[in-house]
């Protein structure tokens, strides 16, 4: 079973937030339809995301297992402990985290919540 890598980009330089919500939420798909083409076990997907204020990128690595097993790319908006827990139930319950955006971050610095990012198996 062969390793295979994608990285997949959502460019936010010199867009509006709107249009960057647009530019991830394709990048989140081209993702998905990667991870997802390629029928990983859960073990088989070790995923990045790495962020400056220009883009947000996500670099996967995934193993052609050709299994069924489908998955979910999502973001929890990371607000300390009370998210810590939620993170620690989504690990026990098969969450394979990707990382930390940097909150939204605009060309001026401005910023949101982080998010974590992870794959979640869809049952």
């Amino acid at each position: 079973m062969a390793w295979n890598y994608k990285v997949v980009t959502a460019v936010k330089a010199n867009v509006s937030d709107a249009q960057f919500e647009i530019n991830h939420m394709k990048a989140v798909e081209e993702m998905e339809d990667f991870v997802n083409g390629l029928g990983p076990t859960p073990d088989g997907i070790k995923c990045l995301v790495i962020e400056s204020r220009d883009q947000r990128n996500f670099h996967c690595w995934t193993r052609d297992d050709n299994g069924p097993d489908r998955y979910d790319l999502t973001h929890v908006v990371w607000s300390g402990n009370a998210t810590a827990d939620t993170m620690t139930e989504l690990l026990e319950n098969g969450a394979i985290p990707c990382g930390f955006d940097l909150g939204g971050v605009k060309q001026d610095w401005t910023s949101g919540n982080q998010s974590l990012h992870y794959f979640r198996k869809i049952t």
